[in-house]
């Protein structure tokens, strides 16, 4: 996926992935579980992705995007 593409929502994509985040860490044992801590890793570099497009995107125009994003 191209790092350009957002969902319509960013904000609401950036909460579900820290759901998601939260069920994963409920399955990290003590062994075998190394490919958990990856995935955690992956959505947490995401969800800076999102919060970073969001401060730009409200840096450059903040009455427009604050519509776009969902932000009041």
């Amino acid at each position: 996926m191209n790092n350009d593409v957002y969902y319509h929502d960013p904000i609401a994509h950036m909460r579900m992935l820290e759901l998601e985040i939260e069920i994963i860490r409920s399955r990290i044992q003590k062994h075998n579980t190394g490919h958990l801590y990856t995935a955690i890793n992956v959505l947490e570099n995401r969800i800076e992705e999102l919060e970073k497009h969001i401060k730009d995107a409200l840096k450059d125009a903040p009455g427009i995007h604050s519509i776009r994003l969902g932000i009041k």
